[in-house]
Formats: C-alpha cells, structure tokens, sequence
C-alpha cells in the first residue's frame, strides 16, 4: 500500500486526451480517501505555470490537500503538448499516469461540439477539419518555443477572468495518440502508465475503477468505485446517427440534461458533415489506429468503421 505524502508530491497525471471521458473519471476518484484531485480538474500548471514552483501549484490548486497519498490532476492537454511530459519527469519521475484514449473520429467531433457550443469554435464541422488539417500541412504542430510561449500566453486570464482555449485547431493531431504516449515512454517506465479506452470506461466502469485502485496501490477496501456517473455531457456515447435516437427522449430528463440536448442539437444542424468527410476522416486515422492497436495488443479494428 501507499504511504502518507507529506512533502506533498504530484504523483498521478490523468493525462487525457480531450473528450475521451477525463471529467468522469476524475468524478471517479475525486471522492475517495486516499485521493487528492486539484481543484479545479484541470490546472495550466505544467503546460504554462511550470516556472511558478512547486509551491504555487499546491497553493493555487491543492489547498484542501490533507496528506492523501494520491495526489494529481486531469488536465487533458498534458498528454498533447510536447513540452509537458519532461516538466512532469522533472517533478516526480515516479508518477502514475492513466491515459484515456476514444476513437480519433468521434474524439473529432466531440471536441467540435463542445468548442461550437461555447462559441470558441466559428466553422461548421468539415471546414473545421480541413482548417486543421491545413494547419498540420503548414508545419504548425507545438514543436517551436515560440509556439509553446504564444500558447502560454492565450491560456492566461484577462482583466474579465477568461482563459483562452490555446493556439491552434487541434481536432486531428489530439487523435495521434501513440506518438503523444511515445514522448512519455522516453522518460517513463511502461509499467507506470495505464491506458483505458473510452469504450470501457463507459461500457465497464466498475471495473475500470477498480482496476485503477490496483494500479495505484491503494486499498481497495476504502477505495472504491461507488456508481456510475456521467459528468461532461459533451461527451455524449454513440454516433451521430444514433445521437438522434438518444435525444428524442429527452423530455424525460432532468432539466439540465434537456439544455444540453438543446445544444448538441444545434451544433449538429451546424455540422454539415457528409459521408465524404467521415470517409476522410477514417482513412486519415486507419495508421494511427492500426499502431496503437499493436502498441496496446488490441484490435481496434472498429474505429475504422463508419
């Protein structure tokens, strides 16, 4: 079992990626024990506050930390953004890391919906995509330090409290998920990194939890998974021809539940997506998928289906 941390230590990164269910599972954790998570999920910390200190980052995220031995965040943008992954080295080159992974496809569009819906996102879907995709082609990927510091710059709040959304359109790139768990590798042991698949956590939570409470070392006695729980509507399960189905019986929801409905709706009559950019969008991740499924001995096979 864990010991007491009381030198205070970030020892668990739920790294992301973005819409593959990091906010239900961090409602998971967030209630156990022997579990410390920031407040709020998702501090800027080692993307854009890492020369602050240690001490800022308790301060400003962790104030209600009471010698937990798990302590750690959910920022999805930590498993992205290439200079993250030496900053959490650097700190505690022991740390656990749990890495959510969803079909790159539906990973996409989810992030449209939710970006379209706060109105950080203009485009229809497809023009969207080929935004980015230009973006990618133009070289344009986070690997400059004037890249890493402009990013920086957006994520920090104004005069009104706003913090922006960061550079680039990154619908596609989010979804290379091996090369992104590569960079972790470099540093990591393979043995402190754990990767669950949005399909399990959804199809499976109990187990997926407690699984985790394993890979922690922590009691699974005290810690436990507790029920099931749905916390980013954003990340809503199935396709968008099943979506419809889902929502027609929302009148039966509670009334937040029935505001959400009302948003994903309006995003998909902005949509405009046609066949022909599913098919875009499946063949340009067949690779990506095909590595990973090698890499996590898994077929993933399914992603590739429209």
């Amino acid at each position: 079992m864990l010991k007491a941390n009381p030198a205070f230590l970030p020892n668990l990164l739920i790294l992301g990626a973005a819409k593959c269910g990091t906010t239900t599972f961090y409602s998971h954790l967030r209630d156990m024990p022997d579990v410390c998570l920031s407040v709020p999920k998702e501090p800027f910390f080692f993307e854009a506050e890492f020369e602050n200190g240690l001490n800022f980052y308790r301060e400003s995220y962790f104030p209600h930390w009471n010698d937990e031995p798990v302590v750690g965040e959910a920022r999805h943008a930590n498993l992205y953004l290439p200079w993250v992954p030496p900053r959490i080295h650097q700190t505690n080159p022991l740390s656990k890391l749990i890495v959510l992974l969803r079909n790159p496809t539906h990973r996409a569009f989810s992030h449209w919906v939710h970006l379209f819906n706060a109105r950080f996102e203009t485009l229809p879907f497809a023009e969207a995509i080929r935004a980015d995709w230009e973006r990618i082609r133009s070289g344009n990927r986070f690997e400059t330090d004037e890249e890493m510091e402009r990013h920086s710059q957006l994520l920090a709040p104004n005069e009104q409290g706003f913090a922006g959304t960061g550079l680039y359109r990154t619908y596609l790139d989010r979804g290379y998920y091996l090369e992104q768990i590569e960079r972790y590798l470099k540093l990591f042991p393979r043995e402190q990194m754990k990767v669950i698949l949005f399909e399990d956590l959804t199809g499976n939570p109990g187990r997926v939890v407690n699984e985790v409470v394993h890979f922690l070392g922590l009691d699974p006695q005290r810690n436990h998974f507790v029920k099931d729980r749905w916390d980013n509507p954003a990340n809503v399960p199935g396709w968008t021809r099943r979506l419809y189905e889902q929502l027609r019986l929302y009148r039966l929801a509670p009334e937040f539940t029935r505001r959400m409905a009302r948003k994903i709706l309006r995003a998909l009559r902005r949509a405009r997506v046609d066949r022909k950019t599913w098919i875009w969008l499946r063949d340009h991740f067949r690779e990506h998928n095909q590595k990973l499924g090698e890499f996590l001995n898994r077929d993933l096979s399914h992603w590739n289906q429209l």
